[in-house]
């Protein structure tokens, strides 16, 4: 039996769709208190392994997994 999959919200999906919309977002480092919730919420999709997380000297930049575009359909 397959690792099942979390269940992700419409925020997570939005995000999802906005990195794949764009390929790769960085929103660079020191993040703006404005973008901490977003930059947060990056990295969780990340943890769950629905984006890659690379680092640049700029911060994070995140790409879709497989996982990220099978959950976008």
């Amino acid at each position: 039996m397959g690792k099942q999959m979390r269940k992700l919200s419409d925020d997570d999906l939005h995000i999802l769709s906005v990195v794949e919309k764009h390929e790769r977002i960085c929103i660079g480092l020191p993040v703006d208190p404005d973008w901490a919730p977003i930059a947060e919420h990056l990295r969780r999709l990340a943890k769950w392994k629905y984006l890659i997380e690379d680092a640049t000297d700029d911060g994070p930049a995140y790409t879709l997994s497989q996982a990220g575009r099978e959950s976008l359909g």
